[in-house]
């Protein structure tokens, strides 16, 4: 959970009629009443519902417009001076 800016996790118990199962235990991160992120022994799951993975989103779209402008830049100063190097008389 979100406290002041400040990530926190809190011991969560399950009551009611549980079916026999059997396993190993996992601590299950809630953030705004949805699961987001599911930690065990050997597994450790985010969940798209994860405030983190909308963030890689966001960063990966920046470093998409990043390269991907100064590739355009690049080869628009390329194509204009082959353009003045033909229209100039020799």
């Amino acid at each position: 959970m979100d406290i002041g800016g400040r990530r926190g996790s809190a011991t969560v118990t399950i009551s009611g009629t549980i079916p026999d199962v059997s396993g190993v235990p996992v601590r299950v991160t809630l953030y705004r009443g949805k699961p987001v992120h599911i930690d065990g022994q050997d597994l450790k799951i985010d969940t798209d519902d994860a405030p983190a993975s909308s963030h890689t989103d966001f960063r990966n779209a920046g470093m998409f417009c990043l390269i991907g402008g100064a590739l355009l830049v690049g080869a628009n100063v390329l194509i204009g001076s082959i353009g003045r190097r033909r229209a100039t008389p020799r």
